[in-house]
């Protein structure tokens, strides 16, 4: 996964990069990673040694402050750039692990304010500083069979939202996680996504060992099918 990340402070964007193996070796694997990304002059790379079993590598890239970055920008509100980048991990023995994907710069923050003189607070999102009106519907699963959905068909209903000026979609809990594509055509259409859990119309337990599960389904689905374009350690706790 990549998350980029601003700092405000110093203004400079960053990317976090974390990568998970599942290593059926019994010995260590040493290699190296090399990270690509043209438009915005990286090109680093980094060792690593993958030890038996599931295990990450993460590191840290600084985008330089010469380079301007270009903010990705819901639907109406402005365009939605998105930067190639390439990964490899390379092996020792030249075994090479390719993965290819966009990277897209935004902020996005919940403004959780005192109203004047009215009880509560207020609910709403800024993105990249701004703050947006949200105008959205529901999404449930796009056919009664998963394996019968298309990229001809994801295109044809995320482009009607567009269509539709909505710039969100609640990804319903009763549904499922979506597939990859999915949020890779949102990314490229300025759709935003609220993602419910499925945990939808049911009484569900509250034992440690039930919770756990459902700490580590939320931290992967977060991780894996979001991408990693938000960062997974900040999810808020409230129920609908």
């Amino acid at each position: 996964s990549v998350t980029p990340f601003y700092e405000r402070n110093i203004q400079q964007w960053h990317l976090q990069i974390e990568s998970r193996f599942d290593v059926v070796s019994k010995k260590p694997i040493a290699g190296f990673v090399a990270v690509n990304i043209p438009e915005l002059r990286i090109q680093q790379v980094f060792p690593g040694q993958l030890l038996p079993g599931e295990g990450t590598i993460a590191f840290l890239i600084n985008v330089s402050k010469s380079v301007p970055v270009e903010l990705w920008w819901p639907s109406g509100h402005g365009n939605q750039p998105g930067y190639n980048m390439t990964t490899m991990f390379i092996m020792k023995e030249e075994y090479k692990i390719i993965k290819h994907w966009k990277v897209y710069f935004r902020t996005v923050e919940l403004v959780e304010e005192p109203i004047p003189d009215s009880p509560g607070l207020s609910f709403y999102f800024k993105i990249n500083g701004l703050p947006i009106f949200m105008k959205g519907s529901n999404w449930i699963p796009a056919d009664s069979f998963p394996g019968k959905v298309n990229s001809k068909m994801l295109r044809l209903l995320l482009q009607s939202t567009v269509d539709a000026n909505m710039n969100i979609l609640r990804v319903w809990g009763g549904g499922l996680y979506e597939q990859d594509e999915f949020y890779e055509i949102c990314d490229e259409l300025g759709i935003m996504i609220w993602q419910d859990f499925m945990f939808a119309c049911a009484l569900y337990p509250t034992n440690q060992d039930y919770l756990d599960s459902v700490r580590a389904e939320i931290t992967h689905q977060v991780w894996y099918s979001l991408h990693g374009n938000e960062g997974y350690d900040k999810l808020s706790q409230r129920s609908k």
